[in-house]
């Protein structure tokens, strides 16, 4: 068995055998500091922007969030985040929307439970996006 990471081939000798790799093969510490130089200077808010239960109407038995996901559209100065809720029974995917990332609202359903014998029947989640660029530093703009 073997795989390539990074332009290096890792090899093992038997198929059951696990591929470990040492640390210093992978990046090295001085790489990933360089890095996220520019990424730093951030501020961390101690609470949630999406709380796990978030109370959104209509939706109240929703008791966990998962999978943020910020974008925008094509000439909106607004953002909009979606995410999932899981009620006990199954996932949803809901929508917010903020025009400063912090405050977050008017939180409503995208996808939801389809009807019995349809696709979404057990609920569906919506999980990725086509953007104008997938760049580190371009914003995340909807193609």
């Amino acid at each position: 068995t073997s795989m390539m990471l990074m332009g290096k081939v890792f090899s093992s000798s038997s198929s059951s055998e696990i591929l470990s790799f040492p640390r210093k093969s992978l990046v090295s510490s001085q790489s990933v500091h360089e890095w996220s130089q520019k990424y730093r200077g951030w501020h961390h808010h101690a609470s949630h922007i999406i709380e796990p239960n978030p109370m959104i109407p209509d939706f109240e038995a929703i008791q966990m969030t998962d999978v943020p996901t910020v974008y925008q559209l094509p000439g909106d100065d607004l953002f909009y985040m979606s995410f999932i809720g899981f009620d006990g029974d199954g996932y949803q995917t809901f929508v917010a929307e903020s025009s400063d990332l912090l405050h977050w609202g008017n939180i409503r359903l995208a996808m939801g439970y389809g009807d019995e014998g349809t696709f979404d029947h057990g609920g569906v989640v919506l999980g990725a996006y086509l953007y104008e660029s997938y760049d580190v530093d371009a914003p995340r703009i909807l193609k």
